[in-house]
């Protein structure tokens, strides 16, 4: 199992090749996709990993099935999965209250949160590549209803209130999105009296709320939920039986092409299929130089992933072709390193994540993250870098409706080759589109 698997899958071919070493499993994938979610919330990364982690501790207690334990854990990590496919139809209005949904639907708010209803509904197409139990998507489904069957609910609303694992999920997100950004400990204690002071009766079982109670009764309790300890407190409580497994090169890879293809969705006609094109480049380039399949692997992926970390970035900033304030030019260029931090927390991605997070660096210096110069840059993030560029040049913008013609857009990038692109690279470049 390893990137020659993703090469070949690439390739169309048959019969993967082994490759011994670090790789990830169906839960580390999982785990990144939740932490793409997270930022596509405008959350903190581990948002979903600590709802994960509430739900774990209170469902260990109060679950005696460990499949349920495990459904409980997992629908913790990929709550908001519906949020993905959504994007490309909010406006930058709606997407800017998309970290505030789960309070106002908790507050009450549920007909100005009805635009929200489609993100209830689990993308089946995910369901195979990650070997998720299809119950899964009932938990998700649920997972804004209460137990008297407010909320925000689906439009086939259930005949019987959320069943106890499915009500713990709405609980522990809901303590999430009221202590995760206060970073004390005797503050989230304090905060979280408040909070259970205020707690309706009718909305959640008195058994969790007693558990939550035992379980976080002093304020060391609370460290539980630290951003740096949440990832090992996670991998303590994840139910032992359910050892994750490997997945294969096609899964990965076609799992890579779903997140892609939602980040570039949400530019609408401006970015549409930018990944699998910048992708496909990736590989023609890597071809002519005759690199083994595994590097292609990477390549592809590294294509396809390159922009994810956008998700970050305010729609109206995206799409505005003014000159950036300085807040808006810190979000732009904390996107590289952002996903850097994505993929490389995934086993055996650290190479791709070096790729995807220097894409931006210039020959020069002059560019971001860290103003590397020439072979201080991967050569991989260089060919990644003119790749990137190409692709964006030869599709509209909201600033330039009409795309460059592949010649033009090749000599504007020869324009900057030795002060921006490294020239060996646009000859390969050349070479592979003409």
């Amino acid at each position: 199992m390893g990137f020659q698997d993703v090469g070949e899958a690439y390739l169309l071919q048959e019969e993967p090749i082994q490759n011994a070493g670090s790789w990830p499993t169906t839960l580390d994938m999982t785990i990144a996709l939740s932490k793409v979610i997270s930022l596509a919330e405008q959350q903190p990364l581990t948002h979903g990993l600590a709802v994960a982690t509430l739900s774990g501790a209170l469902a260990q207690t109060l679950l005696k099935s460990e499949h349920d334990q495990k459904l409980a854990m997992q629908s913790g990590l990929l709550h908001d999965i519906g949020i993905l496919p959504l994007l490309s139809s909010l406006s930058p209005e709606q997407e800017a209250l998309l970290p505030h949904h789960n309070t106002a639907i908790f507050q009450g708010h549920y007909e100005k949160s009805q635009w929200l209803e489609p993100h209830l509904y689990f993308p089946t197409e995910i369901l195979s590549l990650l070997h998720l139990d299809r119950e899964i998507i009932d938990w998700i489904k649920l997972h804004h209803c209460f137990i008297n069957k407010t909320g925000l609910l689906p439009k086939d609303p259930p005949l019987k209130p959320p069943t106890l694992g499915m009500n713990i999920v709405t609980f522990s997100h809901s303590v999430i999105d009221t202590l995760y950004h206060i970073p004390n400990s005797l503050q989230r204690y304090e905060k979280a009296q408040h909070f259970l002071s205020q707690l309706p009766a009718c909305q959640f079982y008195s058994d969790i709320v007693e558990t939550f109670q035992e379980q976080f009764s002093t304020p060391e309790s609370f460290k539980l939920l630290d951003a740096r300890r949440i990832t090992t407190h996670f991998q303590s409580l994840y139910p032992q039986s359910a050892q994750p497994i490997l997945l294969n090169g096609s899964e990965i890879l076609h799992l890579c092409q779903w997140i892609s293809n939602q980040t570039d969705a949400r530019q609408g006609k401006y970015t549409q299929h930018e990944g699998t094109l910048t992708a496909q480049l990736m590989v023609k380039m890597g071809k002519r130089l005759n690199l083994p399949l595994h590097e292609l692997g990477q390549l592809a992926l590294a294509g396809l992933l390159h922009d994810v970390g956008k998700l970050a970035i305010p729609l109206q900033v995206l799409n505005q072709h003014r000159a950036l304030t300085p807040q808006n030019r810190e979000s732009i260029v904390s996107h590289t390193t952002i996903l850097e931090e994505i993929i490389s927390g995934i086993p055996g991605f650290q190479t791709i994540g070096q790729w995807v997070g220097a894409h931006h660096e210039c020959l020069n210096g002059s560019g971001y993250p860290y103003g590397r110069r020439r072979h201080e840059i991967p050569i991989g993030a260089r060919m990644l870098a003119i790749a990137d560029t190409y692709v964006a040049l030869t599709q509209a913008r909201p600033f330039r409706p009409s795309a460059y013609r592949p010649k033009d857009a090749l000599d504007i990038l020869k324009n900057q080759q030795g002060r921006i692109f490294d020239p060996s690279l646009l000859e390969l470049l050349e070479a592979s589109i003409l």
